[in-house]
């Protein structure tokens, strides 16, 4: 859609907005990401591939919070995702 956007936010993470987005719709849209990342083989050596996985933090902005708040509860989520293992999404409850 023509209103999302995503950001390079750190070394290998990213951010992606979905305004006017439920938590329901946002779910959908990161399995749809984390499909879609699923399919992409790489060679870095010669017969070996890699695949990617992603690790994904989900959460609502809530109006007139702080970015760092909002930040650090979505950072909470995506390490969780990791430290679960990878390749999951945590959406907050």
């Amino acid at each position: 859609r023509e209103t999302d956007s995503a950001y390079r936010y750190g070394g290998e993470e990213f951010t992606i907005i979905l305004p006017m987005t439920t938590r329901e719709e946002a779910i959908v849209t990161a399995k749809r990401i984390q499909t879609e990342l699923r399919k992409e083989a790489f060679s870095p050596v010669l017969g070996q591939e890699v695949y990617m996985t992603v690790s994904i933090g989900l959460v609502q902005y809530k109006p007139k919070e702080e970015m760092k708040a909002f930040v650090k509860r979505v950072d909470k989520l995506m390490y969780q995702a990791k430290n679960e293992g990878r390749d999951r999404i945590c959406p907050e409850s």
